[in-house]
């Protein structure tokens, strides 16, 4: 397991810092709740199309079409258990930081 080197000593806050703070939270939240009322809207679009059995809408503003994509993806997951040896030596780890707030 890699060290992170981030010192994880507590400290308070000031005024600044806890409004800078409580503005991402929020942002954080709003952003949750927009992901969910696109998803929501994404959802009824779809059904749009699947009921008028289409895969294309025009409306005055917009041409909304829905196809199918095919991307290519590494199965990890099976070269890790057939071609342990390979997997290895193609796998490197990345260091990452998460800021959380609770």
């Amino acid at each position: 397991m890699l060290k992170s080197s981030i010192n994880k000593k507590s400290l308070k806050t000031n005024s600044y810092e806890s409004k800078v703070i409580n503005s991402l939270r929020k942002l954080r939240d709003t952003q949750k709740e927009l992901k969910k009322q696109e998803e929501l809207l994404k959802t009824e679009v779809l059904d749009i199309l699947k009921n008028k059995n289409v895969s294309e809408l025009i409306t005055s503003k917009y041409k909304v079409f829905l196809e199918e994509v095919i991307t290519p993806r590494l199965d990890s997951k099976r070269l890790k258990e057939e071609q342990p040896k390979i997997y290895k030596e193609y796998s490197n780890n990345k260091i990452s930081k998460r800021l959380q707030i609770k």
